[in-house]
């Protein structure tokens, strides 16, 4: 009975530490003698990774322009990725992946370093980081995945979905929680082990 409630502890910690849903919020005005203004949040997309990166020479940071326009800028000043975006994150590494989560007309997508949409900006919130190479989306209230390509493999149909782990994701539909495979399958509780 102890090991039941302390799984379930467990399980319900996870499940509130996964659904911190990404928050763009404004940063902080610079002076306005400033003509290009650096992002100073993180938008939650730090990764292990991520760290080793901002060391490398190719580092884009986002930055914002007079008519109020995210884009990024090299370590030089130059822009490299067009000023379009109401809000962009830093770029994220995941793995040998790079992506900067966007936002444009209210809707979240995913980039790459050449400005190249891997997702569609479509999504009411993006969930990162990469978890067994899936990365968790919300469209309406409803919660699926896309993988490192930006395809999405799991639509989104669940209530509630928790990042996968080994291969397994745990997932609320219509009141009943299950366990779900990177390619959307129901899988039985007897194919798994809590």
């Amino acid at each position: 009975m102890k090991r039941k409630i302390v799984v379930l502890t467990i399980l319900s910690i996870v499940f509130v530490a996964s659904n911190v849903e990404l928050r763009a919020q404004k940063p902080e005005a610079k002076s306005s003698a400033t003509k290009k203004k650096t992002a100073t949040e993180d938008c939650r997309c730090k990764t292990r990774s991520s760290v080793k990166s901002q060391s490398s020479e190719a580092e884009l940071k986002p930055a914002k322009n007079d008519a109020g326009k995210w884009g990024y800028i090299d370590k030089t000043g130059r822009e490299v990725i067009p000023y379009k975006y109401e809000y962009a994150c830093r770029f994220c590494s995941d793995c040998s992946e790079s992506f900067a989560i966007v936002q444009m007309n209210g809707k979240y997508g995913i980039i790459d370093k050449t400005g190249r949409e891997l997702t569609p900006l479509k999504y009411d919130a993006i969930i990162p980081p990469f978890s067994d190479d899936m990365l968790l989306v919300r469209i309406d209230e409803k919660e699926g995945f896309v993988d490192k390509t930006g395809r999405e493999v799991i639509p989104c149909i669940y209530d509630v979905a928790l990042q996968f782990c080994n291969g397994l994701a745990t997932v609320l539909s219509d009141g009943e929680k299950f366990k779900i495979d990177k390619s959307g399958n129901k899988v039985e509780r007897n194919d798994y082990e809590l």
